[in-house]
């Protein structure tokens, strides 16, 4: 298992809250870092699928045995992001 560069805990927040939480922390990471994002809201597992499809990400694990969900996400390239580990 890679290890996890980044946890997003999103509590109960809608899919659109959690959209904007998560592209911030994969904008600051390069390509090939993992996020973890924890979740409440039932409707979060299925937009992410769709949302790292057309980000370049990848859907590496799901885990909705309990609640808070559990997905980790590999962080897609792009050529015009900066980033900076520090923030």
């Amino acid at each position: 298992m890679q290890p996890v560069h980044a946890v997003v805990d999103a509590g109960g927040e809608s899919w659109p809250r959690v959209r904007d939480v998560l592209e911030r922390h994969c904008h600051r990471l390069p390509p090939g870092c993992v996020v973890e994002l924890l979740t409440e809201d039932p409707a979060v597992p299925g937009e992410l699928g769709a949302w790292c499809a057309a980000g370049g990400a990848e859907l590496l694990a799901t885990d909705e045995t309990g609640v808070p969900v559990v997905l980790r996400i590999r962080t897609g390239g792009s050529q015009h992001r900066q980033w900076n580990l520090e923030d």
